[in-house]
C-alpha cells in the first residue's frame, strides 16, 4: 500500500497556516467576551496566545495527520464521511487534552494572587472556545454564505468602515498618563499622586523681600 502522507504538496502551507488561524481566533473571541463582561487588562494575558496557539497548533497537528492517513486508506470516501471518521479518530484525544488543560487553569482562578487569576481566567475561556472552533463544523448552508462572492465584498466593505473608524478615533484620542493611572483605586499610592496633581498645583513661591 503506498503512504503518501510525507508527499510535499503546496496544500501543506496553508494547512499550516489555517492550524495556526483557529488558536488565534479562539483567543480574540474568548478576551474580547472577557473585556466584554467587565474584566480588566493585564501584561500577563499577553502570554495567552501564546500558550494556545501551542495546544491548538497540536491538536490541528492530529486532525491533519488523521485526515491524509483516512484518505490515503479509502479515497472513495466523501468528505462528510472523512470528517466523521476523523473525530473518532482524534476526537478523544483532543477532547481529553482539552479538557485537562481547562480544569487545570480553572483550579488556579481560586489562587489569591489577582494577575495569576486573571491569567487562568483568560486561558481557560481561550482553550474552552479553541476546543468548540476545532471539534464543531459548520453548516453547509454557513459554508456556502462564506463563499459567496457578495460575502466577500460585504465583508471587505464592512472591514474598510472598520479601519477607517479606527483610524479616526485612533487621531482623536488625547493621551493624558498621570501618576494616578499608574497605580489601583484602592492603593495608598492614590494620596501621593493626588498631592502631585492637584496639591502642587495650587502651591505658589512665597517671596518676602526685607
Amino acid at each position: 500500500m503506498s503512504f503518501k502522507l510525507f508527499v510535499w504538496s503546496h496544500h501543506k502551507i496553508t494547512q499550516a497556516v489555517l492550524g495556526c488561524v483557529c488558536p488565534l481566533l479562539a483567543t480574540s473571541s474568548a478576551l474580547g467576551l472577557l473585556f466584554w463582561f467587565g474584566f480588566r487588562f493585564g501584561t500577563i494575558l499577553c502570554v495567552t496566545p501564546f500558550l494556545v496557539l501551542a495546544i491548538g497548533v497540536d491538536d490541528a497537528y492530529l486532525m491533519m495527520h488523521s485526515w491524509m492517513r483516512i484518505s490515503n486508506e479509502d479515497s472513495s470516501l466523501t468528505k462528510r464521511e472523512r470528517v466523521a471518521h476523523m473525530l473518532v479518530d482524534v476526537g478523544p484525544s483532543v477532547s481529553i487534552t482539552s479538557l485537562t488543560n481547562f480544569l487545570a487553569f480553572l483550579v488556579g482562578i481560586y489562587t489569591p494572587t489577582p494577575e495569576i487569576q486573571l491569567f487562568c481566567i483568560g486561558n481557560a475561556v481561550a482553550i474552552l472556545f479553541d476546543f468548540i472552533y476545532q471539534i464543531i463544523h459548520m453548516l453547509d448552508d454557513y459554508s456556502q454564505w462564506l463563499a459567496n462572492k457578495f460575502t466577500s465584498v460585504f465583508l471587505f466593505f464592512a472591514l474598510c468602515c472598520y479601519w477607517y473608524l479606527s483610524i479616526v478615533g485612533a487621531s482623536q484620542i488625547d493621551i493624558v498618563l498621570s501618576p494616578d493611572k499608574l497605580v489601583l483605586e484602592d492603593s495608598p499610592l492614590i494620596e501621593v499622586c493626588y498631592h502631585e496633581t492637584i496639591f502642587l498645583k495650587t502651591i505658589f513661591p512665597l517671596t518676602i523681600n526685607l
